[in-house]
């Protein structure tokens, strides 16, 4: 499983059950590495996309206001700030996504097999599992949640920029 696929399973399980059963195939570096992904989402790829879809708004406005006068530069200008304000809420989203994920990886221990498990202690782990799983329930799906309204979010901010692009080239191409 490739580190982006392995990413967004994690992001998008979804349930407890889900996301135990991700956690024991990825094991304890698989859990270290997604550790350091949320951090680097944290620190370098939520601010840097964040501030470009922005910035791409702030663009956006000027190809439209360049390209008609009156109502449409007014439109153009509070629907350039409401994507720019959307950027920054999927932005916010994905913090808020990436803590629910710190959360579960935080809950979730692995539980070894013993060699020769009796009932006994097939009972224990199986309740100890029980525990974690419903632990890591309420997080895993909220992280799914926030991570398809970040991408709902992004999907219309970029749409608005796609938008606007053609009409300021078709504008440009125009005259």
């Amino acid at each position: 499983m490739s580190a982006r696929s392995s990413a967004l399973a994690f992001q998008l399980a979804g349930s407890g059950h889900a996301m135990g059963a991700f956690l024991d195939r990825v094991g304890r570096d698989g859990c270290d590495e997604l550790r350091r992904g949320l951090r680097t989402d944290d620190r370098a790829i939520v601010p840097g996309y964040t501030l470009l879809l922005v910035a791409l708004c702030a663009l956006s406005v000027v190809w439209v206001r360049a390209a008609g006068s009156g109502a449409n530069e007014a439109v153009a200008t509070v629907l350039g700030v409401l994507a720019g304000l959307l950027a920054v809420a999927a932005g916010v989203l994905d913090l808020l996504e990436n803590r629910a994920l710190r959360r579960v990886l935080d809950d979730w221990q692995p539980i070894p097999i013993p060699v020769a498990p009796d009932e006994a202690e097939a009972a224990e782990r199986q309740q100890r599992r029980r525990t974690q799983v419903a632990a890591i329930d309420g997080p895993s799906r909220a992280a799914r949640r926030l991570a398809v309204w970040k991408w709902r979010l992004v999907a219309l901010v970029l749409g608005w920029v796609l938008v606007s692009g053609v009409v300021g080239l078709t504008s440009w191409l125009s005259s």
